[in-house]
């Protein structure tokens, strides 16, 4: 087993603290590993994972065991790690979540320019990861004392960069992990140029809402876990397709949608209906593909509506679609610039500047957390976080972020 761990931000005084975690070895080292990681840096503990229901983590368990053997594999090593039976059902191992409550609408924008579209010829995914940078009392106005109120992790103040190499079955990949180290995969990219990226679906939200408060009460890979399961096991957008179709999935808190694309060119934006009754394949047919939080499907958007907090997401859209029409082909710099113009510090300026919503861009306390530019082609991304800014009283801030640093994905064996 290869290990490396390393602080990439130490977090005094600015909002993250990121760690940068490699793992080479078996699918079972890595579980191990990745557990052993929970305990030491989130006081993660067997009781957390004891679970009043066992009859749920039964059918999970053996839904893995058959449909999901890398995760399987895995979970035997979390067990293993807490000196257990993977198979005792009274816990369930397949997750190591930390510093999560309940994690509420986060907003992001995705856009993807297949390789005709850019100067250089390669495929780019672009990538916004907006959240509040708060605890989630802070998120809901929960009144607690002082000294509970300190204690309370910001939820998405501790993400880590994981770069997988498993040598007994799955893909290489390198991916952005919050909440849960083993399975949390908010976007990434493996060895074979599909990358992916998820996008809270706020109309579902608004209609649909069953977070697992307790305990989880479902089968099936969750919205976090359904990513990490497409880089351990699908090399193209058909394959990502195939996968999505016929995995069974729940929501656990979030229902999201997701944006798939490879290293051809190809990408599609899967989402499910409110009612989970029907699944959506919306193809980019090769073209440049956008989405942000609401449902690609159910809207048709052909210019940007007026701003409003119930409209930012069409806003983001739209402003995303016009700047890439704009120009025939892009380079690494142009599609940045883009994804800047719909980030949280510009809707902050947008917003102050209709004064029925200045006092909301004053208080607005999410940022952009990190920026993530996928090249498929080359299997390398860049990536840079949020650290801090200092609001203006007109509601603008000034924002510092970090360096942009830069990864190229290793290869790894076929999957089995």
């Amino acid at each position: 087993m290869e290990y490396q761990q390393q602080i990439l931000i130490d977090g005094e005084g600015v909002f993250p603290l990121l760690r940068h975690v490699r793992l080479r070895g078996t699918n079972f080292e890595i579980g191990q590993q990745l557990a052993e990681i929970n305990i030491a840096n989130h006081g993660d503990t067997l009781e957390k994972h004891r679970v009043p229901d066992p009859v749920y983590t039964r059918a999970r368990r053996q839904y893995f065991q058959a449909q999901y053997p890398i995760l399987w594999q895995r979970m035997q090593g979390v067990a293993a790690t807490f000196g257990m039976d993977a198979e005792d059902d009274r816990y369930d191992f397949s997750w190591l979540r930390y510093n999560l409550d309940l994690p509420l609408r986060p907003g992001c924008s995705n856009a993807f320019y297949p390789p005709h579209r850019t100067e250089d010829g390669h495929a780019y995914l672009s990538r916004n990861y907006d959240f509040s940078t708060g605890s989630f009392s802070d998120l809901v106005g929960l009144q607690l004392p002082p000294e509970v109120r300190a204690q309370m992790k910001a939820m998405m103040g501790e993400p880590y960069i994981m770069e997988w190499e498993p040598t007994d079955g799955g893909y290489a990949s390198w991916a952005i992990h919050s909440n849960d180290v083993l399975g949390g995969t908010f976007d990434g990219m493996n060895s074979e140029g599909l990358a992916v990226a998820l996008m809270a679906d706020d109309e579902v939200m608004g209609i649909m809402f069953e977070p697992h408060r307790e305990s989880v009460r479902a089968v099936g890979a969750d919205e976090l876990q359904i990513q990490r399961m497409l880089l351990d096991t699908c090399a193209t957008v058909e394959e990502a397709k195939h996968l999505l179709l016929t995995v069974k999935q729940f929501y656990q808190y979030v229902p999201c949608h997701y944006i798939i694309a490879d290293a051809s060119g190809k990408s599609f934006v899967f989402e499910n209906s409110a009612g989970r009754n029907h699944s959506v394949i919306v193809d980019g047919n090769g073209d440049p593909q956008v989405c942000t939080n609401h449902g690609v499907h159910r809207h048709t958007i052909t210019e940007a509506p007026k701003l409003t907090l119930e409209t930012n997401s069409q806003w983001r859209f739209a402003t995303l679609q016009d700047r890439i029409s704009a120009q025939e082909k892009h380079t690494p710099e142009s599609i940045r610039a883009i994804n800047a113009a719909v980030g949280v510090r510009q809707l902050s300026q947008a917003m102050k500047d209709n004064p029925g919503f200045r006092s909301i861009a004053v208080s607005m306390n999410s940022r952009t957390l990190w920026y993530t530019l996928y090249d498929l082609t080359e299997r390398r991304v860049e990536i840079d976080f949020y650290l801090n800014s200092t609001l203006n009283d007109d509601g603008t801030y000034q924002e510092d972020r970090s360096p942009i640093y830069t990864f190229e994905v290793a290869l790894a064996a076929e999957p089995v």
